[in-house]
């Protein structure tokens, strides 16, 4: 399995760029962040990599970071979801973005990414709402958010809410707000509604 990739980089074609290492070139699909946060060809640079091997072709998926690694793998053990779709769904929409959109059940939001519709933004997030932990650990605080949102969520919830409310209320409060800050303004939202 290769993991990374440390070399320089030959070309840049989205959705795929080219890097040379040990004099070899190695193909790589990349997604539209990813591409972007790269620099101009010459460059020495470095992409975390998956490997995904099939029955008529080795590929080798490219990411900026641990968290869209991290994502792209959870995204392709879903059923029906494959490379080709994680990695437009990791074009449309930032790593941490999709992550929370998918645990707060924020269908809406998913079904925006085109060739996701009503029922695969469903099984999405009923298959990766608990899963995606480890996705949202990484050193742009989203272990943080994770944990703010999860524990916000629990407590509204003990306090006799609905799941949907809950998810309404934190749907558009900033994920990296401490969990104090987020019960308090969804206590907010939710006494608004009623």
């Amino acid at each position: 399995m290769i993991a990374y990739l440390r070399g320089r980089l030959v070309e840049k074609n989205l959705p795929y760029v080219l890097i040379e290492t040990g004099g070899l070139g190695y193909r790589v699909e990349v997604s539209l962040n990813t591409f972007e946060q790269l620099p101009e060809p010459s460059s020495e640079i470095k992409l975390l990599t998956q490997q995904v091997i099939r029955e008529d072709a080795h590929l080798l998926y490219g990411f900026g970071d641990e968290e869209e690694r991290r994502l792209f793998i959870a995204i392709t053990r879903v059923s029906g979801f494959g490379p080709r779709v994680a990695m437009s769904m990791l074009s449309a929409s930032r790593p941490h973005e999709l992550a929370s959109a998918i645990q707060l059940g924020d269908k809406a939001m998913l079904q925006k990414i085109p060739g996701i519709g009503a029922k695969s933004a469903e099984r999405l997030i009923i298959e990766l709402r608990d899963k995606l932990g480890e996705a949202l650990e990484t050193s742009h605080g989203g272990a943080r958010a994770h944990s703010g949102m999860s524990d916000a969520e629990a407590a509204l919830l003990h306090l006799g809410y609905r799941q949907a409310e809950v998810n309404k209320a934190l749907r558009s409060l900033n994920p990296g707000d401490d969990t104090a800050t987020l019960v308090r303004l969804a206590l907010r939202h939710l006494s608004s509604q009623a």
